[in-house]
């Protein structure tokens, strides 16, 4: 039995199989826009927290671009290549990997040369460090003490007439190079996808946001950025201090977009459901009844906000729960499970907590944050709340309810059903 997801194969763009959360109509939407735009440059984002299936989406776009022939595309994973100093030469090389023509290749090499050689210059520290040929280190620059002054006058001040001299030069270097960046593109509009940015090392990311407003916007070039915006707008802040991030973000992003995420007519997510059942087809080999387990544990996802991501993670601790049951267990132990996975999940120690009746059950339940929304939630919900009466109740508590009828408790045949407590168990050696 596989216990990990497999990723969804992305290399036939959108299919009726592997779209499960309806997503085309976003990236159809994206490419009209794109199609229609006579701007001199575009940046769209794409805003979504970590987990939710973005770079899926963006391969599945990507793939799907490549299919149809209607647009170039490149896709760029800023944190897979954060290792590089310079994102202008990892950007300008994955463009270079696009052009077929052999004169396009010379002339957009020789126009990033010149570039790269331009953008080099821009820092003092890199200048001075340059021109001393790294004997004066960055904190002594800093510093600006009289000897350091005395040692890198000549070169320094060279170093500044030349900047003051050259700037015309140099701006028609980086026009020179976006014109012929826009030539590339041609009748074809190019999409460049840069995911994962909020990922990459801060200053790579911010300096990347950088370049591509001053450098590769141009004509024919739209930037589609996979970002989670909260986290971004933290780095940013711990980078340039308490700025307004969002004003930040708004000088070079002109459209936001997030994933959709379809919803229900009783307000729950589909998508976190229909990925449940995705997975559930792609591992599951043999015939386990596990319906009440993913019904609830879809619940308590969707009731706490989390991601599909956590819906993997989840999904492979049900498994091992389910791992030495030949058909699976009953609603009663589905239910239990279901509440622990969740807990390992999003709060492990809990768990203990719960063995040792240290926690409340108002407080438990206040953890699991769940609440009755719709009628349809009812069932689920109840089946909640009997675990856990059923596992707080002593023996005696226990049997006065089953002679007094209470609905409100799991009615095992011949003992108390701790389901809570049973799957503890069975996930006792296991480390999130």
């Amino acid at each position: 039995m596989r216990l990990t997801v497999p990723e969804i194969d992305c290399n036939d763009g959108f299919t009726v199989e592997n779209d499960i959360f309806k997503r085309k109509s976003l990236s159809n939407q994206i490419e009209n826009i794109i199609s229609n735009c006579d701007d001199e440059s575009l940046v769209i984002a794409l805003n979504d927290k970590w987990g939710n299936g973005k770079t899926t989406f963006l391969k599945m776009w990507e793939a799907q671009i490549n299919n149809d022939d209607k647009f170039k595309v490149v896709y760029f994973d800023a944190f897979k290549n954060d290792f590089q100093n310079d994102p202008f030469i990892a950007v300008a090389s994955h463009i270079y990997s696009l052009i077929e023509d052999s004169a396009s290749k010379k002339n957009y090499l020789n126009a990033t040369k010149k570039v790269a050689s331009v953008l080099l210059k821009t820092s003092l520290k890199v200048g001075v460090n340059a021109l001393t040929l790294g004997m004066v280190k960055d904190s002594a620059i800093e510093d600006f003490s009289t000897d350091i002054s005395t040692a890198i006058n000549d070169p320094l001040e060279k170093w500044i007439e030349e900047k003051v001299t050259q700037l015309d030069e140099e701006n028609k270097t980086i026009e020179h190079f976006r014109t012929t960046l826009s030539e590339i593109a041609g009748d074809k509009k190019l999409i460049f996808i840069i995911d994962e940015l909020d990922r990459a090392r801060p200053n790579y990311s911010l300096e990347l946001l950088e370049k591509i407003k001053h450098v590769f916007s141009t004509k024919n070039i739209f930037f589609v950025l996979s970002i989670d915006k909260e986290q971004f707008t933290n780095i940013i802040q711990k980078t340039y201090g308490n700025i307004d991030a969002d004003v930040y973000l708004n000088k070079f992003i002109h459209l936001w977009f997030s994933l959709p995420n379809e919803i229900s007519e009783e307000g729950n997510s589909k998508s976190l459901y229909q990925y449940m059942k995705y997975i559930n087809k792609k591992i599951l080999d043999r015939d386990l009844i596990m319906n009440t387990s993913i019904e609830i544990l879809t619940y308590l996802l969707h009731e706490n906000n989390l991601s599909l991501r956590d819906v993997e993670r989840c999904y492979s601790l049900l498994l091992i729960c389910n791992s030495s049951a030949q058909t699976g267990y009953d609603n009663f132990l589905q239910t239990g499970i279901a509440i622990t996975c969740f807990l390992k999940l999003r709060n492990e120690k809990i768990l203990g907590q719960i063995l040792n009746k240290t926690i409340t059950k108002e407080k438990l339940l206040e953890e699991l944050n769940i609440k009755l929304t719709s009628d349809n939630d009812y069932e689920i919900y109840n089946m909640i709340i009997k675990a856990i009466n059923t596992e707080y109740m002593t023996y005696q508590e226990y049997n006065k309810a089953i002679r007094e009828n209470d609905a409100n408790i799991f009615k095992g045949l011949f003992s108390q059903p701790k389901t809570i407590s049973f799957a503890i168990g069975l996930l006792n050696n296991v480390e999130m």
